[in-house]
């Protein structure tokens, strides 16, 4: 028999890499962080390693009760909560595939991903932020409240979802409340899910994102375990948190790859502390957190880290000490890059007068030209001739956006990322219309 080969090449690497799945990695964590802070909700619950490890492995061994089994999908749809981050570590444990569902899809968008997912059990919130999540699922899928309260459903709408979960206090037709699921677990169940651990293979597929549709439909992308804990493992690397344990804020969302792998897994594998602010940011909550959970990293994007400037500016003009309380802070991460609290404010001073977005547009000879939308603020004369002129001798002369648009707003995607391609059509309907 001809010997087969792997799909990928491995390369020299002065760090080997690590072959344990995602539950062998809580678990040691749990060993050697058992009574340290894993997860603190700011103003509220918090939960050490040991807790997680006993509460994922009861919820582990509830999802198998409702009927799931290894390599079934579950889609975990909803904000930043401590409910979500046990939900996501307890399918790890059970082995099942997670699907992570952005909490402001519409029905239509849920429904595409419940169907592209092959999901067949939904485990979500019950409202944050004014959304009803019931009420948007009950759009996608009309007939699940034609069902009984705590039981299964059937459905034409999503045909291999058979199973609906909330993290309530209210009882919903078709649905069953998370806070039920632990008391239907009993010794041997949760000794079974610690029996078989080593059933599930680093290699096998656990997770799928779906990516936003910035540039079309959203897409599903499958990630194994070997990858999201080598990829966290560097990351703590990176951070220096191996050789001292972080109080990382975590201001963007679990559901995406940056909150999930740099968020969630890279605190685990060095037995760091995660900490939540809020389902929504708030760059008042994130400052207060800072000051009174102490905390030595801070996640965000470059727009989250301004923000988080301006509120401390404001604020030093009543309290001069504020510098001082926030000087815990030893690292700030952005979009998988680390950025230093002096160019996020220089970027502040820079374009204080407009937000832009650089992106590409058709071109017959070259193929594509750099082109840029601004918005300008209310009180800006900004013009085209000044974009230009202050790119020139600046940047490389090929990056100075041939097109200039600007507009009152960017077309966005539900989790906020401005939509290009968009903005692309938008532009070249303007070119065309002005030349």
């Amino acid at each position: 028999m001809k010997e087969k080969k792997q799909s990928y090449y491995r390369g020299d690497s002065t760090e080997p890499l690590k072959s344990d799945t995602i539950g062998q990695t809580i678990e040691q964590a749990a060993h050697e962080h058992a009574n340290e802070t894993a997860i603190l909700i700011h103003g509220g619950q918090r939960l050490t390693y040991a807790q997680v490890l006993e509460k994922i492995d009861t919820l582990a061994a509830a999802l198998i009760n409702l009927g799931l089994k290894r390599g079934d999908h579950v889609a975990i749809w909803g904000f930043n909560t401590i409910e979500w981050y046990l939900s996501f570590l307890a399918a790890f444990r059970a082995g099942i595939v997670v699907v992570n569902l952005n909490p402001l899809f519409e029905s239509p968008e849920v429904l595409a991903c419940l169907n592209a997912g092959d999901v067949k059990a939904v485990i979500m919130d019950e409202q944050h932020n004014g959304r009803n999540f019931y009420d948007i699922l009950k759009k996608a899928i009309p007939n699940i409240q034609e069902h009984d309260y705590n039981t299964h459903i059937t459905t034409k709408h999503a045909p291999l979802l058979k199973t609906v979960v909330m993290f309530s206090e209210t009882t919903y037709k078709g649905v069953f409340r998370w806070r039920d699921l632990f008391a239907t677990v009993t010794k041997d169940q949760l000794q079974n899910i610690r029996n078989t651990q080593q059933e599930i293979s680093p290699f096998d597929i656990c997770n799928i994102q779906f990516t936003s549709g910035t540039t079309g439909k959203p897409k599903g992308v499958l990630l194994r375990h070997h990858g999201i804990v080598n990829n966290a493992r560097f990351v703590g690397n990176r951070l220096e948190l191996f050789k001292k344990k972080g109080q990382i804020l975590c201001q963007v969302p679990f559901f995406h790859a940056y909150g999930m792998v740099v968020g969630v897994f890279a605190s685990i594998v060095t037995g760091s502390t995660i900490v939540v602010v809020s389902v929504k940011f708030s760059p008042n909550k994130s400052v207060d957190s800072i000051i009174t959970d102490k905390c030595t990293v801070v996640y965000g994007t470059p727009t989250m880290f301004i923000d988080l400037i301006t509120i401390v500016k404001n604020r030093s003009q009543n309290d001069p000490q504020i510098y001082k309380k926030i000087s815990s802070v030893e690292r700030f991460f952005s979009s998988g890059a680390l950025i230093l609290p002096d160019t996020i404010v220089e970027m502040k001073k820079l374009f204080k007068n407009a937000k832009f977005s650089v992106y590409g547009v058709s071109d017959a000879r070259l193929g594509e030209k750099v082109a840029a939308a601004i918005i300008k603020t209310e009180k800006s004369n900004l013009s085209e001739s000044d974009v230009k002129q202050y790119c020139e001798g600046s940047i490389a002369s090929y990056k100075i956006p041939e097109h200039i648009h600007f507009c009152e707003k960017y077309p966005k995607t539900a989790s906020g990322k401005i939509q290009k391609v968009k903005l692309r059509e938008m532009t070249e309907k303007s070119s065309r219309t002005k030349y």
